[in-house]
């Protein structure tokens, strides 16, 4: 019985396997992120034939949102990364610790069933060919946003760091909503004037997004064969973004006149995230062991204008 391992990286070994594969897939390998200039997996994707990243990492496959997409890591199902959708953020991952990524398009029988868009299968590297320490620093400018005034209710530093603060957290004299309940009215005015206004708005200038990377690798050979390698990385990104958005409501669809609502919603969005990656793999001539981890967190606020009409009430309201 003859055993052998090969190397996946190359170009040729990932069209090789698109060629004989049973079902419709396409990918990019290692050797081709390494003449990139991409510093995450969201924008290697980019390169990826049918694919493309919306927000600047969820990925669109086929014209399919995330929701319909599934993501595996090393063969293991990847959970959501978002608290209120089906999606994973893919700006996590960093260029130089990715071996290569197939989008599988169509279903087969190796891969779970439960998805309409494509399969994104990431295999991240095992042992770095040699220790190295990256950073780099990344930043945008959005002519619509940068510069222009930001209103929201107040970020603190935690927010930044994508944790949430202790400004909006209810008292610990309020009772529970049972207790609520049962109160009298004078009670619940009690209750309410312990409550502290977190939601005054405040006028700020919107920054230049930012993107920052840390990543480092470590390799050891062992006298005895083999090698021990880790890889760690830590990913943070934060965004103030203006969006121009109007609602309007007609009574009747087929004549789009006199609109029933008609409302003017610019949004300010705040978005910071923070990821981690933390592997470790352990190599021998006959075996490989390998503990791979990763971390995610997200914050996310929007604050909204509404300025127009229900009807015939002529409405000016700020809503958050």
């Amino acid at each position: 019985v003859i055993t052998s391992t090969a190397k996946q990286e190359s170009v040729n070994s990932l069209y090789l396997k698109q060629k004989t594969n049973i079902s419709i897939s396409s990918g990019i390998s290692s050797e081709q992120i390494k003449i990139s200039p991409d510093k995450n997996t969201s924008e290697v994707i980019k390169r990826v034939s049918g694919a493309s990243i919306q927000d600047n990492k969820f990925i669109v496959v086929r014209g399919l949102n995330e929701r319909y997409n599934l993501t595996m890591l090393n063969n293991s199902v990847l959970p959501s990364s978002e608290s209120d959708r089906k999606a994973f953020s893919f700006d996590i991952f960093p260029s130089n610790m990715i071996d290569k990524i197939v989008i599988t398009k169509t279903a087969t029988a190796d891969l779970p069933g439960d998805f309409a868009g494509g399969v994104v299968q990431i295999a991240t590297k095992d042992v770095p060919d040699a220790n190295f320490l990256e950073f780099s620093l990344g930043t945008g400018f959005n002519s619509v946003s940068t510069g222009k005034d930001f209103i929201s209710n107040g970020n603190s530093a935690a927010n930044w760091l994508t944790f949430a603060d202790n400004s909006r957290k209810l008292p610990t004299n309020i009772p529970s909503p049972l207790g609520i309940r049962q109160s009298t009215d004078a009670q619940k005015v009690g209750y309410s004037l312990n409550l502290g206004n977190a939601y005054q708005p405040q006028t700020t200038t919107a920054l230049p997004t930012q993107n920052h990377q840390l990543t480092l690798g470590l390799r050891k050979d062992l006298k005895e064969g083999g090698s021990f390698g880790s890889l760690f990385s830590v990913n943070y990104r934060n965004s103030m973004t203006l969006v121009d958005f109007r609602r309007t409501d007609f009574d009747d669809p087929t004549q789009l006149v006199n609109p029933l609502k008609d409302f003017v919603d610019p949004q300010n969005r705040f978005n910071s995230s923070l990821g981690g990656l933390a592997n470790f793999t352990l190599t021998k001539e006959k075996f490989k062991i390998s503990l791979k981890n990763i971390f995610s967190r997200g914050y996310d606020e929007t604050y909204y204008q509404r300025t127009g009409f229900d009807g015939n009430n002529l409405i000016d309201v700020q809503l958050f």
